[in-house]
């Protein structure tokens, strides 16, 4: 039983460090990605999964902040996972409450990516949005 709780514990306490200390771990993957990462698609990997942390804990300012990086540094030849990163984009800027901005990216993806799987939803989710 006292090794029951000591482990719940450790969970505890190591979970409650990858959220709220989530913002130092996401910088330091950036930095160090950028620095010793020397592939382009490991690189372009390695980024697109901090954003999904980011995603995950619910630091949408730090995930938002982390996509303009990625969208900037891909903008030439985007990556395959651009359109996901697009739709995680307006799903975060849905849960800040921005429908305006969701609608923009939305468009945008839809303008992009008009044989995605997913089109229909996203039509759907714009009609909505109206």
């Amino acid at each position: 039983m006292k090794g029951l709780l000591i482990t719940a514990a450790l969970v505890i306490f190591i979970g409650g460090y990858f959220i709220m200390g989530s913002d130092k771990i996401s910088s330091f993957i950036e930095t160090y990605s950028l620095e010793k990462i020397k592939d382009p698609s490991s690189l372009e990997k390695t980024a697109y999964y901090n954003i999904k942390y980011m995603d995950l804990t619910g630091k949408y300012d730090r995930a938002i902040e982390l996509i303009d990086k990625f969208r900037s540094r891909y903008d030439i030849n985007p990556p395959d996972d651009m359109a996901d990163v697009m739709v995680m984009e307006a799903d975060m800027y849905e849960a800040k409450l921005n429908p305006g901005k969701t609608r923009e990216i939305l468009t945008d993806y839809a303008q992009k990516y008009p044989d995605a799987k997913n089109i229909s939803e996203i039509r759907t989710r714009l009609i909505e949005l109206k």
